[in-house]
């Protein structure tokens, strides 16, 4: 239940749900001040949630840093934390597309190919929140084939198909690192914007883990016109996943989860 009350949360606070909603809601209301009051809260959302400048700023504040030095120190397993690393899931074997998170299994392959990580776990399962999908999420698979392609072997690489969230995440990696006690040190591998949600919940499953943030969204751009001024729906996108991961946050905060 608390899985698919948050995903429903999530798609509620979409700006383009929020547009939707204030401005239907604006056209129908008979009481002209509150038509005005929700009609600007339309325009606003867009014009503050379409900011290109202001969305990049918010990144540029909520994500976690990458390591200053990547490579100073050896660990006994790295933990992937799948999610958008794939694209084209229902793809054969043959056909692997990588998604806008990739850096989140290359940053764990380097390592490993500089000998600075001994196993590799890559956790994610179904994220599905329709109950006549009988589909499985590939993407951890596809990531293991991708993983041995270019190098890794296969007795290095141990998945954890189960999770549909990040808490499952943690509490299911932890349970396989009970198993295999000689994996003392690990390092953990997600999205900068995910970092704080993602070390939390390992915290509190009780994995002592280094968080790696890698797929950096915030950037350095230029202040144009066209980025101060002009609202983009890539903005807006943006601003999706950046308000999705702090409503999540303060969710897990609020239920314990880290």
């Amino acid at each position: 239940m608390f899985f698919i009350l948050s995903k429903l949360l999530f798609y509620i606070f979409m700006p383009i749900s929020l547009i939707t909603i204030t401005l239907i809601w604006g056209i129908i209301t008979k009481s002209l001040r509150l038509k005005k009051i929700l009609l600007c809260t339309s325009l606003g959302i867009l014009l503050l949630l379409g900011n290109s400048t202001i969305v990049n700023w918010g990144y540029h504040l909520w994500e976690t840093p990458p390591p200053t030095s990547p490579f100073a120190q050896r660990y006994d397993v790295g933990i992937i934390i799948s999610g958008g690393m794939m694209m084209n899931r229902e793809s054969n074997h043959e056909q692997i597309f990588s998604g806008k998170t990739a850096d989140r299994f290359l940053q764990p392959l380097r390592m490993y190919k500089k000998g600075l990580l001994k196993k590799i776990i890559i956790s994610g399962g179904d994220v599905s929140i329709n109950p006549l999908n009988n589909e499985h999420d590939s993407e951890t698979a596809k990531t293991q084939q991708i993983l041995i392609e270019l190098g890794v072997k296969p007795e290095d690489i141990l998945l954890e198909t189960k999770a549909r969230n990040t808490r499952e995440n943690a509490l299911n990696c932890a349970q396989i690192l009970r198993s295999f006690p000689e994996l003392k040190t690990s390092v953990l591998f997600t999205s900068a914007f995910h970092g704080r949600r993602a070390i939390g919940c390992f915290q509190k499953a009780g994995l002592n883990t280094t968080l790696y943030s890698c797929a950096i969204r915030a950037i350095d751009i230029g202040y144009t016109p066209d980025t101060l001024f002009i609202p983009s729906e890539q903005a807006l996108a943006e601003a999706y996943q950046l308000i999705h991961e702090i409503i999540g946050y303060c969710v897990y905060r609020a239920m314990g989860y880290c």
